[in-house]
C-alpha cells in the first residue's frame, strides 16, 4: 500500500500515470537530498533504492525508458549539489518565503569552493517571473556542507491566477557554474481564492448580483479570521450554538474548538431542518456527534491527502496530488515533527460505511507497518483504522449536510489549503 500512501487512488492502474509518476520522482529526489544535507556524517557510501523502479520496461533493450525520477535523482545526486528546504509547495503571488539553503561539496576533484552564489528564477513556460541571488559567505572546503538562508519572491503577477511554476536554483562558485537543481512549485493569485459565485440564487445570476456568501461563525480559537477574510465572505461570529434557525447563515461553521461548547448536539438539529454545516478542526469532539457514523480517529497520518470524490465541485481548480505539505503548516503544534515536517490535516477519522456518509478525502500513513515505539518497532498487524482514515466528508441530516474537516485550512499562507475552503463553503451554499 506504499503508493496509495503517497497519491491515493491515482497510484492505480486506471488512473493518469502522470501523478504518480511525478509523486515517485518528487520523494525519491528529496530522500536523497535529505540524507545529503542532513546526515553528512553518518551518510557516506549511501545507495538509493531502487534504481529498477526509476525505468519503463526495464528488462527490454529496445523500449526501456526513463521515469521522471531519473532525472530528478541525478539532479540531487549531483557531486557538488545545492538544495532548497522549501517545506510546502503552494505559495501567493508577491509573498516572500525564507528558507534554508545547503550547499554539499562532494568534489571529484576534491577542491574547495570560493565565492560561492546561487541564483534563483520562478519560471512559467520558459519565462521566467521573478529571480533573485543569494552570495553564501566563506569558503567551503571538500566534504563538508554549508547552509545559510535564502530568501524566495514569489513573482507579483501571473499569466493566470494559478500557474504550476519552477523554482531553479544555479550554483555558482570558483569562477563557474557547478551544478542546478529545480524544485516543482504552485503559486497562486488572491483572486483563485475567492469564493465562486455558482451558490448564488437564479434570480441573483440573472441580475448579475454579487453578494457575499453568509457564514455563521462559531469559533473557540479564532485561526480562520484572517483566512476568511481572504474569501471574501461575510462572516457573523455566533457566540452560542443554542438559537441557530436554519434560514439564518448560508452554511454555518464551527472551526477550531478546544473543548466541546455546551450546545454542541443542537448543531444536528441544526442541519436536519435544513441547515449546512462545515465543522472544521473540531477534533475528537466530533467523534460524540456521529457515534453511529464514526468509530474513531488517528493522528498518526497528516502528510498527503488524496481525493475520494474527485468529481465534486470542492476539488474544483485543485490537483489530486495538491492535497499536501500545506505551505507554513510545518511550525504548528500538530506537526509530525514541529519545524521540519509540514501537514496537511490534523487528523483522519475512522468511518462507518452507510448510505447517508460520502467520502471525500483519504490519507494512509506512510509505511504505516511501521511503528517507532520501542516496545513494537515493527508490527505488520497494525488495524486499518490506525494508519488509515478520511479527513473531509460527508454526512447527510434529515434536510441538511455536515461536512466534517480536519484539513488544516487556518494555515496562512497556503493558496490551495484556502481554495479547499472556499470550495466546501460554496458547495455547501449551493
Amino acid at each position: 500500500l506504499n503508493p496509495q500512501t503517497l497519491i491515493g487512488k491515482w497510484a492505480y492502474e486506471h488512473q493518469n500515470p502522470k501523478y504518480w509518476l511525478e509523486r515517485h520522482a518528487l520523494i525519491s529526489k528529496e530522500s536523497c537530498e535529505a540524507i545529503r544535507t542532513g546526515y553528512r556524517d553518518t551518510s557516506a557510501g549511501v545507495m538509493i533504492f531502487a534504481l529498477c523502479t526509476w525505468f519503463q520496461n526495464l528488462y527490454d533493450v529496445n523500449t526501456i525508458a526513463p521515469y521522471p525520477t531519473l532525472n530528478a535523482v541525478a539532479q540531487a545526486w549531483e557531486p557538488v549539489m545545492v538544495s532548497a528546504q522549501l517545506m510546502g509547495r503552494h505559495f501567493y503571488a508577491g509573498s516572500s518565503h525564507t528558507v534554508n539553503a545547503v550547499v554539499v561539496n562532494d568534489s571529484p576533484t576534491c577542491e574547495t569552493l570560493e565565492d560561492i552564489t546561487v541564483d534563483w528564477d520562478i519560471v512559467y513556460n520558459d519565462r521566467v517571473l521573478s529571480s533573485g541571488k543569494k552570495n553564501f559567505s566563506g569558503a567551503l572546503e571538500y566534504y563538508k556542507n554549508k547552509a545559510e538562508k535564502l530568501t524566495l519572491v514569489m513573482p507579483e503577477t501571473l499569466p493566470d491566477s494559478k500557474v504550476e511554476a519552477r523554482l531553479v536554483l544555479k550554483l555558482s562558485a570558483n569562477g563557474r557554474v557547478i551544478s542546478t537543481n529545480s524544485y516543482d512549485i504552485c503559486v497562486c493569485e488572491k483572486a483563485f481564492v475567492q469564493v465562486k459565485s455558482g451558490w448564488l440564487t437564479g434570480l441573483q445570476k440573472t441580475l448579475r448580483m454579487k453578494s457575499a456568501l453568509n457564514v455563521g461563525y462559531f469559533t473557540q480559537d479564532n485561526a480562520l479570521k484572517p483566512v476568511l477574510a481572504k474569501l471574501g465572505v461575510k462572516t457573523v461570529m455566533e457566540d452560542s450554538l443554542g438559537n441557530l434557525s436554519p434560514k439564518k447563515y448560508d452554511v454555518l461553521l464551527v472551526d477550531n474548538l478546544t473543548s466541546e461548547p455546551a450546545n454542541y448536539k443542537k448543531i444536528l438539529e441544526y442541519a436536519e431542518a435544513g441547515g449546512q454545516v462545515l465543522l472544521s478542526m473540531n477534533r475528537e469532539f466530533v467523534l460524540n456527534l456521529f457515534p453511529e457514523e464514526l468509530r474513531g480517529s488517528t493522528t498518526l497520518s497528516k502528510e498527503i491527502v488524496t481525493p475520494c470524490a474527485y468529481e465534486k465541485s470542492i476539488f474544483d481548480g485543485i490537483e489530486p496530488d495538491e492535497l499536501s505539505w500545506f505551505t507554513g503548516t510545518e511550525t504548528s503544534k500538530d506537526s509530525i515533527k514541529p519545524k521540519y515536517n509540514p501537514i496537511a490535516c490534523e487528523r483522519a477519522y475512522n468511518v462507518n460505511y452507510n448510505d447517508h456518509t460520502a467520502l471525500l478525502a483519504e490519507t494512509m500513513r506512510i509505511h504505516g507497518y511501521v511503528f517507532k515505539e520501542k516496545e513494537k518497532p515493527y508490527n505488520p498487524g497494525n488495524t486499518f483504522d490506525e494508519v488509515f482514515g478520511y479527513p473531509l466528508l460527508e454526512i447527510s441530516k434529515g434536510k441538511g449536510r455536515i461536512i466534517v474537516s480536519s484539513m488544516y485550512f487556518q494555515t496562512p499562507d497556503d493558496p490551495i489549503a484556502h481554495r479547499l475552503l472556499a470550495n466546501v463553503l460554496g458547495y455547501l451554499a449551493e
